[in-house]
């Protein structure tokens, strides 16, 4: 018989092996994954930071939760079935037509295929956890597939061939709707998705807007050249904040006089003369009327929050009455028989007006167009709101506010694309498309909902209060050292300026950033300068220029924050912390008055008060 002891120590040592086993598992070669198509494998190394050729593992392969690979001519996706945890996936203007190979990636959230040649959609059918789902510019008839995607949030379609949208009837929690350029649409299913926020469509017949009527929470209607005469349905769409239906035959607009939410509305190119129903609408604070058959604009005088207004191309004689509205920054009033422009003089100094060649005396007169050299980027981007699209590109390592306290560098990255130097045309409707199109980004539809980002830095010889002069097609924002300086969320077309606002120039060096986005869909252009006697010079791309950075911004970007607050807090009691500038007041020490100096200043812009370094 075997001792007991033996016995024990056999049992000991098995469930040691056992546990030794499981906390330290044998290792098994990882299996080579086969990857058909050459650029699709070039991307997915690119991703994992491996060399263009390297084999890819299913271990390696499995880590992969986001994968963008636009443009790079990919037409078969066989291997990417082992990207099991694969959430985000961006494969536009490629040559995709089988998605087979995505039917069991049911982690994926976000998929954007646009322009490809997809006309099947089963394989996506059972992708149940996909929320925001682009497949606009392919060639689908079909969309049933989608039916039973119940977490679909926005979906977008545009320039298809669909004819059937009874598929998206029962998606619950559809909060937005892209359906541009397919043929002629019976909205009616539509009403059934009671979440629906969006909708969107332009080049797309609309038979009734019967339909949206229903929809409680709609904030957004965008209807260009839908071919509508009759809106009288809207009338019930009172939770609407922007309304947009330019190209169209509308003549009766009496409808939106109950939409007193309204913050924006588009009503260009119809065939309006009467706007008596706007006038009880005083939330607006955009509206565009260009084209239409308009004489009488008082009624407009009521709408005090009004900053934008575009009313060219119409039959008004009198402006007179809109001298009230103090709050407009723009005026448009080009093409119309306005015979005596004295009236024009008694606008507020802030209100930029376009009228052929009148210009308000209380503009400033605009000194030379800023032409670079300017350092630009391009990242794709539908709006320019509160998202900071520097950052989503650069995964976090850049940011808005950074690259407007410091400056733009040469051949840095930016998604997929780099800061590249470029001058910018100072005349013309469409600079903006010429430049991209001269560095090889491409113009017009190849780079259409994309924001452009220019920098540059200059040199003041002295420190001066004076106006900075903006033009745009189309939404533009502006920073100088740092500071968010003029934000416009606006549509038009743009060959000169026409915002101007004040700003603050440090003597010595100063930095600027502007984004212009091309949401139009057209020209794109973007105009930059100063006030005449405004001195300054713009630096040469290579002359390196250094902004002294407060000590309590502690990491350099450019803001003071929680991140700062972290960094200190990690280095408190530590005299031999890594982070030199976390000893913020400079005694030597780190401990909580370093953490009180830097909180004293959270919120602050490094580049505003920041001199030479």
């Amino acid at each position: 018989m075997q001792p007991t002891h033996t016995r024990f120590f056999s049992i000991g040592t098995l469930l040691l092996s056992v546990l030794l086993f499981c906390r330290f598992p044998m290792s098994t070669p990882a299996e080579t994954v086969t990857i058909v198509d050459a650029n699709l494998r070039a991307a997915i190394n690119e991703a994992l930071d491996k060399s263009e050729n390297a084999p890819i593992t299913t271990d390696e392969m499995a880590t992969l939760t986001r994968l963008e690979a636009n443009n790079r001519d990919i037409s078969d996706l066989t291997g990417l079935q082992t990207a099991i945890h694969l959430h985000e996936l961006s494969l536009n203007h490629n040559l995709i037509a089988d998605l087979s190979p995505l039917s069991a990636l049911i982690r994926l959230q976000h998929i954007h295929l646009e322009d490809n040649t997809i006309s099947e959609l089963s394989p996506l059918s059972g992708l149940i956890n996909l929320r925001h789902i682009n497949l606009s510019h392919n060639l689908i008839s079909d969309i049933s597939p989608l039916s039973g995607l119940m977490n679909a949030g926005w979906i977008s379609l545009g320039h298809n061939i669909v004819t059937d949208w009874s598929p998206l009837s029962g998606l619950e929690k559809l909060h937005g709707i892209n359906m541009s350029h397919n043929p002629v649409a019976d909205i009616s299913p539509l009403k059934d998705c009671l979440n629906l926020q969006y909708f969107h469509t332009w080049g797309t017949p609309i038979l009734s807007l019967a339909p949206l009527s229903e929809l409680p929470k709609l904030r957004e209607i965008s209807i260009c050249g839908g071919e509508i005469q009759d809106i009288s349905s809207l009338a019930k769409s009172t939770s609407l904040k922007s309304l947009y239906l330019p190209f169209n035959d509308i003549s009766d607009i009496s409808a939106v006089a109950s939409l007193t939410g309204l913050k924006r509305l588009g009503i260009e190119h119809n065939q309006i003369s009467d706007v008596s129903p706007l006038s009880g609408l005083t939330e607006l604070t955009w509206i565009d009327l260009r084209h239409n058959a308009i004489t009488d604009v008082s009624p407009l005088t009521a709408l005090s929050n009004l900053n934008w207004i575009d009313l060219s191309e119409n039959r008004i004689t009198d402006v007179a009455a809109l001298t009230s509205l103090r709050s407009l920054s723009w005026l448009g009033l080009r093409q119309n028989p306005i015979a005596d422009v004295s009236s024009l003089e008694r606008f507020s100094p802030t209100t930029s007006i376009s009228h052929s060649d009148f210009v308000n005396s209380a503009f400033p007169e605009a000194g030379p167009k800023i032409t670079g050299p300017w350092l630009w980027a391009i990242v794709p981007g539908y709006r320019l709101d509160a998202t900071d699209l520097l950052a989503k590109a650069t995964n976090g390592k850049a940011t808005e506010v950074k690259v407007a306290t410091f400056g733009a560098t040469e051949g840095k990255s930016v998604g997929r694309g780099i800061w590249e130097a470029h001058t910018l045309a100072p005349t013309g409707g469409d600079n903006i498309n010429q430049m991209t199109d001269a560095l090889g980004w491409g113009s017009g539809s190849a780079i259409y909902d994309h924001v452009v980002y220019g920098s540059l830095t200059l040199n003041a010889p002295q420190e001066q209060e004076t106006t900075m002069l903006v033009g745009s097609d189309d939404e533009v924002k502006v920073w100088l050292n740092g500071e968010l300086v003029h934000y416009n969320p606006v549509l038009r077309g743009a060959g000169d300026f026409q915002d101007a606002f004040p700003v603050r120039l440090k003597e010595g060096p100063n930095v600027l950033l502007v984004a212009v986005n091309n949401r139009g869909h057209g020209a794109f252009s973007g105009f930059f300068g100063f006030a005449k006697g405004t001195e300054y010079t713009v630096n040469p791309i290579d002359k390196k220029v250094a902004i002294k950075v407060p000590a309590w911004d502690v990491n350099a970007d450019g803001i003071t924050d929680i991140l700062d607050l972290i960094l200190v807090g990690q280095d408190v009691g530590n005299t031999q912390a890594p982070h030199a500038r976390t000893d913020v007041n400079g005694d030597g020490r780190r401990n909580i008055a370093d953490l009180v100096l830097v909180a004293s200043h959270l919120g602050d812009l490094s580049g505003i008060a920041a001199g030479p370094a």
